[in-house]
């Protein structure tokens, strides 16, 4: 089925585009799509590999905080989005990008799969997204991305409590994903936010067992404790662990994490940006 014969008609809430007119893009309303049936995107749901190019639904929120009908096209794994699809006079109009001054699409389905937690951040209503994924945490069958979605949501609308727990949702499902090392960082700083000082030292332990792992794996190797570190001083790269331990240890808290181009959301004192 084409795709101008399922948006803003059928329940489906995400479709893979299983042909595009690369030749006419205008002809986006005669691209075939798969309809997924899923209440999250996510591998499952759909044939093959979970990449390329997807509709789902959203929601726009106006600059007034005002909601209305809208698709948009996202590309996985990188969660780019080019635009949005907005039905005027029973015509589906596509314009380029998600934002229109504090105006922002957002999608109102979860993503199983990691990327960049603003695809869900609309600076004119931001419970919006942070409802969707609520939402999404619940029907998930791999939470921890949308839980890593959720958290940094949280945290930017300042509710701390809120985002311990969604970040530690991520924390208990899979303690080997790449950005582990950084949870436990974010984790810390929310506690000492929030006065709980002998928790948030817990968790910079945690962080320096975390980010060993990380640095060995590279290398093949494994590592059980914060003592560890002083192996890997003797390992085949101690030039260049000696100095990123040095480089660590002579950065204020939290600035390794805000530095690293992992993720785009903002330190937990810093003012909120769309």
């Amino acid at each position: 089925m084409k795709l101008r014969d399922a948006l803003f008609k059928e329940p489906y809430r995400a479709f893979r585009v299983t042909e595009e007119h690369l030749d006419n893009p205008d002809a986006f309303q005669d691209w075939d799509r798969e309809p997924l049936m899923g209440p999250t995107l996510a591998k499952e749901y759909g044939r093959g590999p979970f990449e390329g190019l997807f509709i789902v639904a959203g929601k726009f929120v106006t600059q007034e905080g005002a909601l209305l009908d809208c698709y948009l096209d996202l590309v996985l794994p990188e969660r780019i989005c080019e635009h949005r699809f907005l039905q005027s006079n029973d015509q589906i109009v596509r314009s380029r990008g998600r934002r229109v001054g504090n105006g922002a699409a957002i999608p109102v389905i979860a993503i199983e799969k990691f990327g960049v937690p603003e695809l869900f951040y609309a600076k004119a209503n931001p419970s919006v997204g942070i409802e969707v994924l609520q939402k999404g945490l619940q029907l998930a069958r791999e939470k921890r991305n949308v839980a890593y979605d959720l958290g940094v949501l949280l945290r930017k609308e300042k509710r701390y409590e809120e985002a311990i727990e969604a970040f530690s949702i991520f924390l208990a499902e899979d303690t080997e994903e790449n950005i582990t090392y950084m949870i436990y960082q974010e984790r810390s700083e929310l506690y000492k936010a929030i006065g709980q000082l002998d928790k948030a030292e817990e968790d910079k332990h945690l962080w320096a067992i975390a980010f060993a792992k990380r640095l060995w794996s590279i290398s093949g190797q494994s590592v059980t404790s914060v003592r560890s570190f002083t192996v890997i001083r003797r390992c085949v790269k101690p030039v260049y662990s000696c100095l990123c331990m040095t480089f660590l240890i002579s950065m204020p808290a939290g600035s390794f994490l805000r530095s690293t181009s992992l993720t785009r959301s903002s330190p937990v004192d810093a003012p909120v940006e769309g």
